[in-house]
């Protein structure tokens, strides 16, 4: 594995945004301090992950896997899941709390990877390629 991130100081931001947010009864009012920590804290948590390089990743919850991708540009495409907009995943953040992955720059080889691993670690999120090998 190229990196291994714990996401539990990712969860206690967004808690903490959550409970304020719960606090007004829904409404929302953030400031630029919320998002500034969130743009610190995924620039820390993702340092190992190279912004210009492709690869696949596994989300693991607790106790299984959840979700195993791929992508061109791996240190978007993990924010994405982590802030919601991750398909599959997106009603699933909370349930994450580790990622880890490695860089592949071949889009073949990446495909290749991503359908073993699938196949060999059964994650609970990827519907589409288990099917495939039934």
């Amino acid at each position: 594995m190229d990196f291994k991130i714990d996401l539990s100081s990712w969860h206690e931001l967004e808690a903490t945004r959550e409970a304020y947010t719960d606090c007004l009864d829904g409404v929302t009012l953030i400031g630029e301090d919320y998002y500034a920590q969130r743009r610190s804290l995924s620039e820390e948590l993702l340092k190992n992950v190279d912004r210009s390089r492709g690869g696949i990743y596994i989300f693991q919850s607790f106790d299984s896997n959840l979700y195993v991708g791929k992508s061109s540009r791996l240190f978007e495409r993990i924010l994405q899941h982590l802030r919601g907009a991750g398909g599959a995943t997106s009603l699933h953040v909370k349930e994450m709390r580790v990622v880890a992955g490695f860089h592949i720059d071949d889009p073949y080889e990446r495909d290749i990877y991503e359908t073993f691993t699938v196949k060999e670690l059964r994650p609970r999120l990827n519907v589409l390629k288990k099917t495939r090998w039934l």
